[in-house]
């Protein structure tokens, strides 16, 4: 579980609804974190190699696509 705040991410994968992410700052730089969205409604492939921003809040992650 990642402390609250915000993590510069990268889709390495989508699968079933779930968006694996790997951290690229702070000290969980390298970590791969999955994060459940269910109103993922692009494709997959679309998303593969997307940054984001992981902001975690209250223990809640939300996935913010530029």
């Amino acid at each position: 579980m990642l402390e609250d705040g915000s993590y510069e991410a990268l889709v390495v994968d989508v699968e079933g609804g779930v968006l694996s992410l790997t951290i690229l700052n702070g000290p969980h730089k390298g970590a791969v974190v999955e994060v459940r969205d269910a109103h993922l409604h692009d494709d997959g492939l679309d998303l593969l190699a997307m940054p984001c921003v992981l902001v975690v809040r209250d223990g809640e992650p939300k996935v913010i696509f530029d």
